[in-house]
């Protein structure tokens, strides 16, 4: 309020950012949490190497926390952590196969854009649309492109204060000068969703699923991140360890 005072904002101006500002900050970051655990509870395995990686850094076996409240009490630098680099690369893959995004570039000339054999001729002033999506469907740089795979962006050392990308285009943050500020924020936000549920909680399909998981329906209506034409239920319960600690 103090910001909007001093740059005369006035009361409804003022209003209409902050709902912009919480859009931004949590409409993309809740659908990649979403889709995260989706696809976690739809790979058991990957599922499991997850958890165990939580566990292992929960309860201090990697001498940097000494327990979930330690842990939820740091920061967005004290979490990008090599003891999270299955967790990591489990969030790169989610917006990997979850983000849709163009990148878009206004010509200052006249220029020809050549595509294999094929010439697209550019006026100044045109706008040219490309489709991340495409580089992350791209099989020659990403194999199994359409498959998640939890350690995807597990396979290097891990580099703090970077993307695990591995030196492939990943472009789910968007790129160049106009790079999401955020991004670091937003992969904090989902790993400590992932880590209280997956840390607290055992997670199972409702009764009425009959123990069988699926992917929810992708909605032909997206935006920003995939929507999906399901809504999906689950069970939650305690896990045992917590009534000891």
């Amino acid at each position: 309020m103090e910001t909007f005072k001093a740059n005369d904002i006035q009361g409804l101006d003022g209003s209409r950012l902050v709902l912009t500002f919480l859009w931004g900050l949590h409409s993309n970051t809740m659908n990649t949490s979403f889709w995260l655990l989706a696809f976690l509870l739809a790979d058991p395995d990957a599922l499991a190497r997850v958890r165990a990686e939580i566990d292992t850094a929960v309860e201090g076996r990697e001498g940097k926390f000494t327990g979930l409240e330690m842990l939820l009490a740091s920061d967005p630098d004290e979490l990008d952590d090599p003891c999270f680099a299955i967790l990591t690369s489990a969030i790169m893959e989610t917006m990997r196969l979850t983000a849709l995004h163009a990148a878009v570039r206004k010509a200052e000339c006249d220029f020809d854009l050549k595509q294999g054999d094929t010439t697209i001729p550019i006026k100044k002033g045109e706008y040219v649309l490309g489709n991340v999506r495409a580089a992350h469907m791209d099989e020659t740089i990403y194999p199994c492109a359409h498959e998640f795979v939890v350690d995807r962006f597990a396979g290097r050392p891990y580099r703090k204060g970077q993307m695990q990308t591995n030196g492939k285009p990943f472009l789910s943050f968007g790129g160049g000068r106009h790079i999401c500020k955020g991004r670091w924020l937003a992969i904090y936000e989902i790993k400590v969703v992932a880590i209280i549920l997956l840390r607290l909680f055992d997670i199972s399909p409702s009764p009425e699923k009959s123990g069988v998981w699926s992917l929810p329906r992708v909605s032909e209506h997206s935006i920003g991140v995939i929507h999906t034409q399901d809504e999906v239920f689950v069970q939650l319960r305690l896990r045992q360890h917590e009534y000891s600690e």
